[in-house]
């Protein structure tokens, strides 16, 4: 209980320090332009083999698998501070590709294979601009744009691995 109270005054002491009055209207920012640019990269594969057995422990095959997807995001900021404008402009680019799927099972008769494939491409533009007047008002404009592209292909192909079931018809 000690504990809590002596919290509750520190507390309190703390919020008494920053709730004195201050003058804003005399306060002003620095003016100053930045840029930054950054890029990010980032990759994930896998692959896999399994034996597939039944309950009495007779082979039914094996499946493989193969994963990989790999990312790339590059984005430029601006920002921009000065008494007539405040301004941030971000733009960026952003790619996922391709991100590859490939699952193949062996059984004793059949091989079933599926394979996906995917890109994803994005561009983005937007900025957040407010524009000072000398009457203590302004006008804010923050236009954005968007493009995405989205492409996915998927395939199964299914193979006899008996030579005799292939002249069946």
């Amino acid at each position: 209980m000690k504990k809590l109270l002596a919290l509750s005054i520190t507390y309190f002491s703390f919020l008494g320090v920053y709730a004195q009055n201050l003058d804003l209207s005399k306060f002003a920012l620095p003016e100053y332009k930045r840029n930054e640019l950054q890029f990010s990269l980032a990759g994930n594969n896998s692959s896999g083999n399994t034996n597939n057995f039944d309950k009495d422990g007779n082979d039914q095959g094996n499946s493989y698998n193969y994963n990989t997807n790999n990312n790339f995001n590059g984005n430029l900021y601006s920002f921009h501070n000065s008494e007539r404008f405040q301004g941030v402009f971000r733009t960026g680019y952003a790619v996922q590709s391709p991100q590859v799927n490939n699952n193949k099972m062996e059984n004793l008769n059949l091989t079933q294979s599926n394979k996906s494939r995917s890109n994803y491409y994005n561009y983005y533009v937007s900025s957040t601009n407010r524009f000072y007047f000398p009457s203590k008002w302004f006008i804010e404009a923050d236009p954005q744009m968007s493009i995405n592209y989205y492409n996915y292909n998927y395939r199964t192909v299914y193979s006899f691995n008996d030579p005799n079931l292939n002249s069946i018809s």
